[in-house]
């Protein structure tokens, strides 16, 4: 037995007496059971060669494509509809409520200032919020942020129609706003994970 200093005395196996021509390299020299354990007590591993299929599967290419193969067609198609469908409610939330300024003023009695600032705070935290909910998604998953958002959107839209004074409306506007901001960056990152960049 042999031994060589590697972090301590390490004991190598026993060579055999008799060599084979299996036990001899292209050289002609024996072989060493320890080859990839290098002077200093380094270790050098060999690079890996693979062809064929075991070759496509180290190629980083082809496991990027084949990352977005785990959806079928069909599935794709039904995620990009719900997605859509979710992001159209934005600009629906402020645009169809616009033409109804007037009449919350007289309904609330309050001013036409106090109205127009529902519709400048609702664009506000749109832009604001949407920086939160991305790390958020990333954390607990796109789905349950994009579902829970979208519930309380609706929530807070239905809030709306019996809120009884300007003060309650403005703060369930915020609230609206903050519920469908999230299709901007979740929904964006849904089909990001669903479609390749080329589609």
């Amino acid at each position: 037995m042999s031994k060589s200093s590697l972090h301590g005395s390490v004991e190598l196996p026993r060579v055999p007496e008799e060599i084979t021509l299996d036990d001899l390299n292209a050289t002609g020299e024996p072989l060493n059971p320890l080859e990839n354990v290098v002077k200093q007590g380094t270790f050098e591993t060999e690079p890996v060669q693979a062809s064929g299929e075991a070759a496509a599967d180290l190629n980083p290419e082809t496991a990027y494509e084949a990352f977005f193969d785990h959806w079928s067609p069909k599935k794709r198609k039904l995620i990009l509809f719900i997605v859509a469908s979710s992001t159209f409610l934005l600009p629906m939330g402020d645009t169809v409520y616009l033409p109804s300024l007037t009449f919350i003023e007289e309904d609330l009695h309050t001013t036409a200032s106090l109205v127009a600032l529902t519709v400048a705070l609702f664009a506000l935290v749109v832009g604001v919020v949407p920086l939160f909910l991305g790390p958020l998604a990333d954390r607990f998953g796109r789905r349950w942020i994009l579902v829970g958002s979208l519930v309380f959107f609706t929530a807070t839209s239905v809030a709306c129609t019996f809120v009884p004074n300007i003060g309650g409306l403005l703060a369930l506007r915020i609230l609206q706003a903050a519920g469908i901001s999230c299709t901007l960056t979740v929904g964006s990152a849904i089909l990001s994970d669903i479609y390749p960049p080329a589609q």
